[in-house]
């Protein structure tokens, strides 16, 4: 990296600098958001897999709960 070519250019490669380390971040950011994605669609999976089976539980031999 040039940092001494001119007060421009070492303002430049510090903008570049700070660009990269955005990117990082964004890139870490954006792993993290994808994981609690997944955690976040195995959840509801499970939930509504206790549900459906909550209310088959509850409604067995296809029942309406005493309505004709």
């Amino acid at each position: 990296m040039k940092f001494f070519q001119s007060k421009g250019g070492y303002v430049e490669t510090r903008n570049k600098i700070c660009l990269l380390e955005n990117l990082d971040v964004a890139i870490k950011n954006s792993r993290n958001f994808s994981t609690d994605i997944d955690e976040l669609e195995s959840n509801l999976g499970t939930n509504l897999a206790e549900l459906i089976n909550e209310l088959r539980s509850n409604n067995l031999g296809g029942e309406n709960n005493g309505e004709s």
